[in-house]
Formats: structure tokens, sequence, C-alpha cells
């Protein structure tokens, strides 16, 4: 005889809406606080294993306090106003693992052209990548306000910076200062 148990469907939670916020505003999720402090392009990345952008690297540092339990975050990605999905560099942080109640701060280093700065969003969240579309949990959304003009201005004032995965203690190049 089956148990009443083994065949109940799984549901996830999935948001139909992700908060959509702006640099240095901080989206509360029910599993992390998170804020996006800063942001720059950077020519390379300098460090033990120093990195060289096919376009440049879009550098993206973040303040995450997991809340509730250690968090295991799907890796982040950047989009373009098509659209177009961009993984983060194994060069920083690849995905977030963070303990619970501690700030850590944490280092996204994307490769993109220079065609994909304007208008692009920072997208992150737990769980693992898209299901059918949707992911497995709450997402945020962080537009980055990059309008043409000042995805040209930040291209031309690239610079090198550091390599940074995560930490309590972020690099002396933390943007968020």
């Amino acid at each position: 005889m089956p148990s009443a148990l083994c065949c109940r469907p799984t549901s996830w939670p999935v948001t139909p809406s992700s908060p959509r916020e702006a640099p240095g505003e901080t989206v509360a999720l029910p599993y992390a606080d998170v804020r996006l402090a800063g942001m720059a392009i950077a020519t390379d990345l300098t460090g033990p294993a120093p990195s060289k952008p096919d376009g440049r690297y879009l550098v993206l540092d973040l303040e995450v306090t997991a809340r509730g339990e250690p968090l295991r975050g799907a890796p982040p990605d950047v989009r373009d106003r098509d659209q177009r999905r961009y993984a983060v560099s194994p060069a920083c942080a690849g995905s977030l693992t963070l303990a619970t109640g501690i700030p850590s701060r944490v280092r996204l280093c994307v490769d993109l052209p220079q065609s994909a700065f304007a208008g692009a969003t920072l997208v992150l969240g737990r769980g693992s990548q898209d299901i059918e579309g949707n992911r497995r949990d709450a997402v945020a959304e962080f537009d980055l306000g990059l309008s043409p003009a000042g995805a040209t201005t930040l291209w031309d004032g690239a610079r090198p910076l550091s390599a940074f995965a995560a930490g309590a203690i972020p690099p002396r190049d933390w943007l968020g200062r």
C-alpha cells in the first residue's frame, strides 16, 4: 500500500513581481537584506588570480546579511535592456554562500560588452536558476540606473580593481565607502 506522503506535489514559493531597487537602497527579502553599496567599471581585476575581460567588468559591491539560516544563493546575473543574461565571473564571487546574521561584503564582476551597460539590471535570489521561467524564491532586481551617457562615462573612466569574492572585511578599493 503506497504511503500517503509519497506523491504529494512539491510547491516552490514564487514571487510574481520582484522588488526593484536603485543602488544604495536595501532590499529586504525573506531570507536576506541586500544593499548595492557601489558600482564601477573595471578594465581588469588584480590580485592572486588577475583577470582581463573581453569587454569591461561591471563591478558591483553588495552588503548582504542572511536571515534565519545560512544563505546559499543562486548565481546572480546581469540582464541588459533586451533581457540578455550575463553570468558573474568566477574571478570574484560566483554565487552567494553566507553565514546567518553576519554582514558580509560581496563583490560581483560581470564581463559585459559596451552595448550592455545602459539599462542593465542586477538580478539575484536563492535556490536554483530559472525553472520554467520562475525562480524558486523571492528575487531582487536592482535597476543600475545607467543611461547611455552614464554608461559611456563609466566605460571611459574604467580602472583596474581588485578581485574579491566575499568576507567581513572588504578590499581597499571597496566601492561602498
